[in-house]
């Protein structure tokens, strides 16, 4: 009986050790594999779907003459447009050049990241994200390869927005105002020590970033009024 008590008590002290060395050697980056595995009972279209603009039929013409327009032009003053309620969801409530820099700064905060930043990075670009935005972006971070190739070299990711975002469609959909914006984005992984040096020669790659953004009542999680919920890019030659 006593021989028995002893085996056991081996036993479980091997179990133990092995399991903390696993835990110390696969702790941090387990963290952020966790953070990088998008949930896999995501509903709805695939984003390759949701972005050929379901509301295009609805789409207000471009120009001055567009609702868009009309709301902030009464708001400075230029024009006398009082039947939009920019509260109300189904109406936008960002001119375009506001949506632009918006989809600008939040392509670019989450482009440009070191291993380090991602074990806080989930929280950093949330208010930009919906729940299914963050899913796409993840993929899209899984499929390109972006962390391991940042792993395997010892890189960060850091990146610049080519030209000012593009709205190609916009409109109501689902009760709520949306807009299709595309983001020419350069990214390269560089090395944190020779970063500064424009000298270094850093692997990068052009990407042409397709999302859809939306207009959201909860301001808690996105003060702002406006999230992405569907993220794709593709290789831009």
């Amino acid at each position: 009986m006593r021989f028995s008590s002893i085996v056991v008590v081996i036993f479980s002290v091997l179990i133990f050790f092995t399991s903390h060395v696993y835990a110390q050697e696969n702790g941090t980056f387990g963290k952020i594999k966790g953070w990088l595995t998008p949930e896999q009972d995501m509903e709805g279209p695939l984003p390759s779907e949701t972005l050929k603009a379901p509301f295009a039929k609805n789409s207000p013409k471009t120009g001055n003459q567009n609702a868009l327009m009309g709301i902030y032009e009464a708001e400075n003053g230029v024009g006398q447009s009082s039947d939009k309620d920019i509260r109300a969801l189904d109406n936008p409530h960002r001119n375009p050049e506001q949506i632009a820099v918006w989809a600008n700064e939040a392509a670019s905060e989450s482009l440009n990241f070191s291993l380090t930043d991602l074990q806080r990075f989930g929280s950093v670009i949330r208010p930009y994200f919906s729940d299914r935005g963050m899913s796409d972006f993840k993929a899209f971070l899984g499929q390109a390869n972006i962390v391991t190739i940042m792993r395997s070299n010892d890189k960060e990711l850091t990146s610049y927005i080519e030209s000012l975002p593009a709205i190609t469609q916009k409109g109501v959909s689902g009760g709520k105002y949306k807009w299709i914006v595309e983001i020419p984005v350069m990214i390269s992984y560089t090395d944190p020590v020779k970063k500064a040096n424009k000298a270094a020669r850093n692997q990068s790659q052009r990407l042409l970033v397709t999302t859809q953004l939306s207009r959201t009542s909860d301001l808690e999680r996105h003060p702002e009024g406006i999230m992405i919920e569907r993220w794709v890019a593709k290789t831009n030659r």
